[in-house]
């Protein structure tokens, strides 16, 4: 009877993650070639470059994400169907390595719940990094595969699993090396956390993998070699002329400010719902203390404050335009003007920073999950230093909505195992994801 239960069990859940995997490629039949974009540009490129050719004049005039390039000039060959099949692969890639990062084995309930809480993500930024066909190579192919990359370092961190050469291990090989040539962003997190976890391991005295040591050493190459690619200066030069000109003079302290409120913007716009998901499974997981209440005060404070004047909340667009110095008038700093000024930055700083202190004081692993939050506000803090902080758009949060998705997924997968309902958490889990895919599956059939 035993038996029979799990294998009921088992099955259902072969069957739950196939439905999703179905439903995951019917969704892209909504989408093909966006010809007044890059999508356009790659599909031509063919017909004046060699593939050589074409990598060796990408690496000298505009980038050095060669293997995104490459997937890229082979896919707009093909008709949209391999694109969509590919595009899948990638995806049901990305809930697998995100599962395995938490558990010793493959679990297709865990891959379940890693592609639900994915679709918390906003569909802007979605779209722009997995469902517009240039952005899911420059986005979801490197972050496919720099969270495959990441899973021997999780074996090794939480488990102690030490890996042996093997012809898996030459397939890992293969994978950081073309991933060390996709994205700056996502190689930047993935290599800030193998050297993390190379201090770790010498901080605690223990032997170090020679396979992850040749791991690290791969992506070290890979963003020496992307940094000082001759395209990177050309580029600039070029999107600074047409989207930000005179940006290359600003002072360090101006990128910032200019950044900050970018971030601000940026975040509170389009990842809401992911923090609103991650508020919640942090609160469920929240022992009764100060800062748990100060989380629910603040919490409902916020709502409250983006349901009455969501534009307040949101808009620090404007507030950029208003000089500092305006304020650096001691006798305004208490000033009914100077309050509303800032208020926002405050209530979003302080949320975040209880949030995270939640977090860390009832995880298992909290330097992870706080490395993790750094790792997040990075790939933003980045993008201070481009002309495209302004047209870039919601795609360079890919990499912010995907961490993020990380944590919660960990947050979720406490919450099965201190609870122990699995299956109910799931199916409550994916309500929202289900709810908004149809939706826009909807929205888009009546385009």
């Amino acid at each position: 009877m035993i038996n029979q239960k799990n294998f009921i069990k088992k099955s259902g859940s072969y069957l739950l993650l196939v439905t999703v995997v179905v439903l995951v490629y019917l969704f892209h039949l909504n989408f093909d070639i966006f010809e007044i974009s890059d999508d356009a540009w790659f599909k031509n490129a063919g017909e004046y470059f060699h593939l050589f050719d074409f990598l060796k004049w990408r690496y000298f005039h505009w980038s050095a994400r060669l293997f995104p390039d490459a997937v890229a000039y082979l896919i707009f060959k093909l008709p949209i169907v391999y694109w969509r099949v590919f595009n899948t692969a990638l995806i049901v890639l990305l809930g697998y390595s995100i599962s395995r990062i938490f558990n010793s084995k493959w679990k297709p309930f865990a891959s379940v719940s890693a592609l639900l809480i994915l679709g918390y993500i906003s569909y802007d930024v979605l779209y722009s990094g997995y469902f517009w066909i240039t952005g899911s190579f420059n986005y979801l192919l490197p972050m496919a595969l720099g969270m495959y990359v990441m899973i021997p370092y999780a074996d090794s961190y939480f488990r102690e699993t030490e890996h042996h050469f093997s012809i898996k291990t030459i397939l890992l090989f293969i994978v950081v090396f073309l991933f060390s040539f996709s994205n700056e962003q996502v190689l930047a997190c993935a290599l800030g956390a193998a050297l993390c976890y190379h201090i770790t391991i010498f901080i605690q005295k223990k032997t170090v993998n020679p396979i992850l040591l040749i791991s690290t050493g791969l992506m070290l190459i890979g963003f020496i070699i992307m940094y000082v690619s001759p395209g990177n200066k050309l580029r600039f030069v070029f999107e600074e002329a047409r989207y930000f000109p005179g940006f290359s003079s600003l002072s360090l302290l101006g990128r910032t400010k200019i950044g900050m409120f970018w971030m601000y913007q940026m975040i509170s716009q389009n990842m809401i719902v992911s923090v609103v998901l991650i508020t919640i499974l942090t609160l469920i997981i929240t022992k009764p203390s100060w800062y748990k209440k100060i989380l629910i005060v603040l919490s409902t404070l916020m709502i409250s404050l983006h349901h009455v004047r969501s534009d307040y909340m949101m808009d620090f667009e404007s507030r950029s335009k208003v000089p500092v110095r305006l304020f650096m008038d001691t006798t305004k700093l208490f000033s009914l003007e100077f309050i509303y000024y800032v208020l926002p930055f405050v209530l979003w700083t302080f949320f975040f920073g209880i949030l995270i202190l939640c977090i860390l004081k009832n995880v298992d692993h909290p330097i992870f999950i706080g490395l993790c939050f750094l790792a997040a506000f990075t790939s933003c803090i980045l993008m201070f230093f481009s002309p495209t902080i302004v047209a870039s758009g919601p795609r360079v949060l890919n990499c912010f909505g995907l961490i993020l998705s990380l944590v919660s997924v960990y947050l979720f997968h406490q919450i099965v195992e201190k609870y122990q309902n699995e299956s109910y958490s799931t199916f409550v889990l994916g309500i929202f994801p289900v709810v908004a895919f149809l939706m826009y599956y909807l929205r888009l059939k009546n385009q």
